[in-house]
């Protein structure tokens, strides 16, 4: 994968605003970009509850559920889905 992780693909901008804007939840944009630095290389699998913050969401959700919730709004018209199939199917 491109990516360190795949929480870096989860975690993306594009999949989180998706989330957010089907929840009805409002996406914390600025402090987002001054964390995640790097999509690619940045360690943020250990920092999911900051990435939970970004998405507004107050209410109890285990770090398992909240990745599995995202993984719904990865389509494939989003740029990481394109990114995560070429490194899965184009590794040539």
């Amino acid at each position: 994968m491109k990516r360190w992780e795949i929480e870096n693909y989860l975690f993306d901008k594009e999949v989180l605003i998706a989330f957010c804007n089907a929840n009805s939840l409002t996406f914390n944009e600025t402090e987002y970009d001054k964390f995640v630095t790097n999509i690619n290389d940045d360690n943020i699998k250990d920092e999911t509850s900051r990435i939970r913050n970004f998405c507004g969401i107050t209410t109890s959700v285990s770090p398992e559920s909240f990745k599995l919730m995202l993984s719904e709004y990865v389509t494939q018209e989003m740029n990481v889905f394109k990114e995560l199939e070429n490194c899965i199917f184009n590794r040539g």
